[in-house]
């Protein structure tokens, strides 16, 4: 004969102590989970029906941290339309190596290039580099299609 535990109605069972389950757990609605919770294995968060968000954090005054590596490609979800950091919170460094394929480049700082810098027009810059700010190149530079300088060249 098999045992109830609980009230079949609401649903409602309380344990005061631990619990230990050795299979799988099928939850058919909502979960609230209050304290830490800690899951060894492979976990997957799915939205389930199209248009489900899967949210970290409830307000913006919660952290995300990750602890490992991120071992897969972050891709937004539209084109052209989301931001990584804004004006007031900033990424602090960019270590890219690789391809930069960047629309348009906006340096509001001092910016050095050091070694052999080419610039070939249409591919990094449109037709030409304007430089209006404090910059510095070290070693030998190309320049295609133009250099504007605003301030002057001290060699």
């Amino acid at each position: 004969k098999k045992k109830k535990i609980g009230d079949f109605n609401t649903g409602s069972v309380q344990f005061d102590g631990g619990l230990g389950i050795a299979g799988n757990v099928t939850v058919g609605s909502g979960l609230s989970v209050t304290g830490t919770s800690y899951f060894v294995g492979e976990v997957t968060f799915a939205g389930g029906a199209a248009g489900n968000n899967i949210n970290l954090g409830s307000t913006n005054e919660d952290d995300i941290v990750f602890v490992g590596d991120v071992n897969s490609n972050i891709i937004p979800d539209d084109d052209d339309t989301y931001d990584l950091g804004s004006s007031s919170q900033q990424w602090k460094d960019l270590y890219v190596n690789g391809l930069a394929d960047l629309d348009f480049v906006n340096v509001s700082a001092a910016a050095t290039f050091a070694g052999i810098t080419t610039v070939t027009g249409d591919t990094l810059f449109t037709k030409q580099l304007s430089v209006s700010g404090v910059s510095t190149f070290v070693g030998l530079s190309t320049f295609n299609n133009g250099l504007i300088v605003h301030s002057g060249i001290s060699t």
